[in-house]
């Protein structure tokens, strides 16, 4: 379901077929709003599920020495699109070994772990990884050539609807497009912290065809905001729309709309047509964190073995 299809479920479970009770970005903030309120629930029973991994946040040609502390080698990113780091690997060649977190500026001593014996140290790297504001820092020094690889859990962005202003390709042949703030969203609300929309999958609605595309990049200026497609999309045209999809499995998507129409029916006033959503949206929930338990499995980001 993408930000249109919610639009049209949110208004059949509240009986506003015509719209006339509410809005296409009403709707839209409810069913956002509601999915921020499933991950923080569903991430207790199955955190990997929402867990995103990059393979290649960093390398060792971006980080520097710190001036202040040798002991410490640093790298700029955006913490805004990378929060809440899970876990982190250092990657050299085709080995991975595990990068401890370290609270190094607080009395150098690891976060949640000990050293009482009870992990497997042969797997750790002997350098660490703090996050202060703004910057990945290696404790230990900078050993060679590596990547470092992180997962992370990834908070839904906002849905939205906008019309392109301008489509054309990137170096690589991969699809660009750009919407201007003036004019859009369409509807919903179109978050604008640079990155914020990387991976997320947005769907083409002016007819025709209707692939489901790939969000490789995302920048912001203070007039417009530029996506970068995975590979050639000609649906995506100047002029077209396109709606986002929320970044959860499509086996929640109608308990996201029952939590948007129950959001809106509970705004509304409509006591009656409030208990019945809501419900069925508790039951929905229950079912959904069955589900999330039931599909728990071994880690999915492990050492590598020759």
């Amino acid at each position: 379901m993408n930000a249109e299809d919610y639009v049209e479920a949110v208004r059949d479970l509240v009986n506003d077929p015509g719209g006339s009770g509410y809005s296409q970005s009403q709707i839209l903030r409810h069913v956002s709003n509601y999915a921020e309120t499933f991950f923080a629930r569903a991430r207790c029973a199955n955190e990997e599920i929402f867990t995103v991994f990059v393979p290649s946040l960093l390398s060792e040609s971006d980080f520097v020495a710190d001036a202040s502390n040798p002991a410490y080698a640093y790298a700029l990113f955006d913490n805004h699109v990378v929060t809440n780091i899970t876990g982190a690997w250092m990657r050299r060649g085709n080995s991975r070994e595990i990068l401890r977190h370290v609270n190094a500026r607080g009395g150098n001593y690891y976060t949640g772990e000990s050293s009482s014996g009870d992990y497997d140290y042969n797997a750790y790297s002997a350098t660490q990884y703090d996050v202060v504001g703004n910057r990945f820092e290696l404790y230990g020094g900078i050993p060679g050539a590596f990547d470092v690889e992180v997962s992370y859990e990834r908070i839904p962005p906002a849905l939205f609807v906008a019309t392109i202003l301008l489509a054309d390709v990137d170096g690589s042949g991969n699809a660009r497009i750009s919407i201007a703030h003036a004019t859009n969203p369409t509807y919903g609300k179109m978050e604008r912290v640079p990155g914020r929309y990387i991976g997320t999958r947005i769907q083409s609605i002016s007819g025709g065809i209707e692939t489901i595309r790939e969000v490789m990049e995302h920048t912001v200026t203070a007039t417009e905001t530029t996506f970068v497609i995975r590979g050639a999309a000609v649906e995506l045209a100047t002029g077209t729309k396109f709606a986002t999809i929320p970044a959860l499995p499509e086996d929640f998507h109608h308990l996201l709309a029952l939590g948007g129409a129950c959001q809106a029916a509970g705004v509304r006033g409509a006591s009656k047509l409030y208990s019945m959503l809501l419900n069925q949206r508790d039951d929905a929930m229950r079912q959904a964190i069955v589900l999330l338990e039931q599909r728990l499995s071994e880690p999915r980001y492990v050492q590598d073995t020759d």
